[in-house]
């Protein structure tokens, strides 16, 4: 056993792949669950709901230590040039400093099975929290996993997002389907 380790989860999704990855390391994975980016109020319950029904059913704890609250994430965010950046740091920073007050010798986060975030930003954060904090960061790029997270999701019934979180990822999205559909029509 390598040890207690508190997994950062943006949703069930992600934790489906990431969860077997890391007990086959060796450690005794806690699910944690703060996600304050995630808009609207409807979409984080439904996203902490999939991840608290994937917890039940491999049998794993899982803490969602805090209430939603965005206002943290907006106020990380206000006048940053990056802030997907701030994002990562608001949310790995908040899971060292509970993972330290509650004995975990490490934590990380599924945030690296996403083909669609940066990975080596989020792995550069992590590492300087835990340095900062003195709780090791065990940081791996599990882009390779994402196929198994719609696989396992899909036969899980899991709920699957189509955004990051914020909402401004979801405008993004939002308006990528937007200039397809345009694009589209143009060439019809």
């Amino acid at each position: 056993m390598r040890g207690k380790l508190l997994l950062h989860t943006c949703c069930g999704p992600c934790a489906t792949a990431v969860l077997p990855a890391l007990e086959q390391e060796g450690f005794e994975v806690t699910l944690f669950f703060f996600n304050p980016n995630i808009h609207p109020f409807d979409e984080y319950i439904r996203r902490l709901n999939s991840l608290q029904f994937f917890a039940d059913r491999v049998e794993r704890i899982c803490f969602a230590p805090k209430t939603y609250n965005p206002r943290e994430f907006f106020y990380q965010i206000q006048n940053v040039q990056y802030r997907c950046n701030k994002c990562f740091f608001l949310r790995l920073n908040e899971t060292a400093l509970w993972g330290k007050k509650h004995k975990f010798e490490y934590f990380s986060t599924t945030l690296t099975v996403s083909p669609y975030q940066d990975v080596e930003e989020i792995i550069h954060c992590g590492e300087s929290i835990g340095l900062r904090e003195t709780i090791s960061f065990f940081g791996r790029d599990y882009r390779n996993k994402f196929p198994q997270t719609r696989e396992y999701s899909s036969k899980l019934s899991l709920y699957g997002q189509s955004y990051c979180g914020c909402v401004y990822s979801r405008w993004e999205g939002v308006k990528k389907k937007l200039w397809r559909s345009l694009s589209g029509q143009k060439s019809s």
